[in-house]
């Protein structure tokens, strides 16, 4: 107020006096208006930060609604590294032969710990502490696949989060029924040493379904079809196109070449390999040329010696599949508090699924190598590998599920789609179920050309008609036989 009386009067004003009653005539008249620019300009204001929260709320709400729930991962694994089959070449270094490594075990260890980073730390999907009811954890009946699921899930849940006793619970209930003596007082509170979390690990199906469909244990037939497979000329041609390179590896490894085919070929780079993962000394240079030629022709044979044609892609993998849709249809119809289903597999079971769901084949890998590359792509990944990973997550948005394929830790579509409506994704893997299965596993395989006896049934039931009337008759000779010398005894005993 007092800067305004002693500021200088406007040149147009005559007298000082008039020039003050004009500035305070100006100044009243544009308080009014300074006061209702800036309370309409802080309107403005406020109703623009509205406005744009409004919209960040929206954009935001939207965005967490478009971000579909992880609910359930089924997770497929194949062992960790282990001594080699019987081969042409000898293994001095080794000691047993198709057991897991202590290497093979920290590969499932690390992978287990990269699990727990993601599902447990970064997603916070799984729980901090291993809960019975949340895994559901299947492996095969052999040693190396039991131990790699023991592994993996050391490092999923590792020592430290295994449970405790109740610090006020009795310690001496805690001991088996015995004489003794029992030296608990390591144990402190903890369960077992270390806070160590013990696992349970299954042989059998979620509902008694086998897994190794393709083991001769299980299905005789699948050795036959193998022999017989061999013999076809899709794998003469393979045969001879990798004949120059069976005869450098004879040179090389001081075998006859007579010796060397695709079964004993494949066999001779699985010893190499498992000799490289336990940093023996090679017999070849580590991604030579000749080296890369003998991985290439076991992977192309991986994917293709097994099961060639689709019909027996899908008499293959028709119980694993059946048993993934009954996990999954449970999860989906909130029948099931399982998060997460582990299978301890083999390298068999992998290249099933991989070629089962088209993510590769046979064919494109051995184009790679014609082609000289020998690194995968996502057009054509190569087949499994030791400690060989695939991630099925099913996710759930709005009541609307989906599936995303993982192998080897990178996303793969199925049926060209990344997010797959489970629905659909339900329906490939039901569309490929053999009803036939058991019916295929013990059937006789026949040479080309050679007719199939439709009477053998038949002939097989009259055979056990037979053998059962002779049987009868057998054991009614004998019972009237028994009778006659009893009758015999009797009348000769004195009276």
């Amino acid at each position: 107020f007092f800067f305004l009386m002693i500021r200088r009067p406007p040149r147009s004003t005559q007298s000082r006096s008039s020039a003050a009653s004009d500035v305070y005539k100006r100044q009243s008249n544009r308080r009014p208006c300074k006061k209702h620019r800036f309370l309409t300009y802080q309107m403005r204001s406020r109703r623009s930060k509205l406005t744009v929260a409004m919209v960040f709320l929206a954009l935001t709400l939207l965005v967490c609604m478009s971000q579909a729930e992880l609910r359930f991962v089924v997770q497929f694994n194949r062992h960790g590294a282990r001594g080699p089959f019987p081969t042409i070449i000898d293994s001095p270094g080794w000691k047993q032969s198709q057991q897991l490594t202590p290497n093979g075990m920290r590969q499932l260890f690390m992978f287990g710990s990269e699990l727990r980073r993601r599902y447990v730390k970064e997603l916070q999907f799984l729980p901090e502490q291993f809960e019975p009811s949340v895994f559901f954890i299947r492996s095969t009946y052999l040693n190396r696949t039991i131990q790699s699921a023991q592994s993996l899930y050391l490092g999923l849940y590792p020592p430290g989060t295994g449970p405790s006793l109740d610090w006020n619970y009795p310690q001496n209930k805690a001991i088996p029924p015995g004489n003794g003596p029992f030296d608990f007082s390591n144990l402190q509170l903890e369960a077992l040493p270390k806070l160590f979390q013990s696992i349970p690990i299954h042989t059998k199906g979620y509902r008694e379904f086998e897994m190794l469909s393709w083991a001769r244990e299980v299905c005789p037939a699948t050795v036959r079809r193998f022999e017989e497979r061999m013999k076809t000329d899709r794998f003469k041609k393979l045969e001879d196109e990798f004949r120059p390179m069976f005869k450098k590896l004879s040179a090389a490894l001081g075998v006859p070449v007579e010796k060397i085919n695709l079964k004993t070929a494949n066999d001779v780079y699985d010893t190499l390999l498992m000799d490289h993962y336990e940093g023996m000394k090679l017999r070849l240079p580590y991604r030579g040329e000749l080296w890369n030629s003998l991985a290439a022709l076991y992977n192309v044979s991986q994917l293709l010696k097994d099961f060639d044609t689709r019909a027996e892609i899908n008499w293959a993998t028709t119980k694993q599949y059946q048993e993934m849709v009954a996990l999954m249809d449970d999860v989906v119809a909130d029948r099931s508090r399982f998060k997460w289903a582990t299978f301890s597999c083999h390298d068999v079971n992998i290249n099933l699924l991989l070629v089962s769901l088209n993510i590769t084949s046979g064919d494109c890998v051995l184009q790679k190598h014609r082609d000289r590359i020998t690194e995968p792509d996502e057009k054509c990944p190569f087949p499994a590998q030791i400690a060989s990973n695939i991630l099925f997550e099913l996710h759930e948005n709005d009541g609307k599920w989906t599936v995303r394929f993982f192998y080897e830790d990178q996303q793969y579509p199925l049926a060209g789609v990344r997010n797959l409506e489970y629905s659909k994704f339900r329906q490939i893997l039901v569309d490929s179920y053999d009803p036939d299965f058991f019916g295929k596993c013990f059937e006789p395989v026949l040479p080309e050309g050679e007719p199939s006896n439709e009477g053998w049934g038949v002939l097989h039931v009259l055979l056990f008609i037979v053998l059962v009337l002779l049987a009868i008759a057998l054991l009614s000779l004998v019972f009237v036989t028994l009778s006659k010398l009893g009758g015999a005894q009797k009348t000769s005993l004195p009276h």
